[in-house]
């Protein structure tokens, strides 16, 4: 039940086209576990009979976004990109090719930017990254971007690395955050998808 572990998605396939169905909720936001505060214990976290207690109730479970001390776990990272308001996906047939969905209810696309890279698979580096900004979409609305200069880098490494992998990435610009006027572009670092602030 858990968000913890992953599978946030596979919620997303089931209420996205349905919208009358409800589902993917964040149950578990963070470990039931305590930190051991002994010594001995080094800060190990520990749980429901661990402190050698008599009554408990048995039932701690460690499947939250984030550990008991806070620290994200990979679910987080997979559960923001299953909610995502907007998706960009790279076009396997048309490389250089990058649908855009606007899943915000009643916003627009107004102030975002695409971030893209290529990576090299054996390698993991980044071959080509860049940043564009994201045409203006009414909430619902998609649209295939033409992105200038990367279907040539997809095929130029291809020939190069058979096995070259496109990720694609939006980034939001938060037009609330001081001295970074909305409409210029975010730098975004295009390994994690962070916003880089100056």
């Amino acid at each position: 039940m858990g968000t913890g572990p992953g599978g946030a998605e596979g919620y997303t396939k089931q209420v996205e086209p349905n919208p009358r169905h409800l589902g993917g909720f964040v149950w578990e936001w963070r470990d039931h576990a305590l930190i051991d505060p002994r010594p001995e214990a080094s800060g190990a976290l520990r749980y429901g009979g661990d402190f050698g207690e008599d009554v408990h109730d048995g039932n701690f479970v460690c499947d939250g976004l984030v550990t008991a001390d806070s620290v994200p776990s990979a679910g987080t990272r997979a559960w923001a990109a299953s909610v995502a308001p907007v998706v960009a996906t790279a076009l396997a047939d048309d490389p250089g090719a990058v649908e855009l969905r606007n899943r915000f209810h009643s916003r627009t696309t107004q102030g975002l930017a695409l971030a893209y890279q290529v990576l090299a698979e054996d390698s993991g580096q980044a071959v080509v990254t860049g940043q564009v900004k994201a045409p203006e979409l009414a909430a619902g609305e998609s649209t295939v971007l033409r992105v200038e200069g990367l279907g040539e880098a997809i095929e130029r490494l291809r020939r190069e690395e058979p096995q070259a992998v496109v990720h694609v990435q939006a980034a939001v610009l938060d037009p609330v955050v001081a001295g970074i006027p909305a409409t210029s572009p975010r730098q975004v670092d295009p390994v994690t998808g962070a916003v880089l602030l100056p």
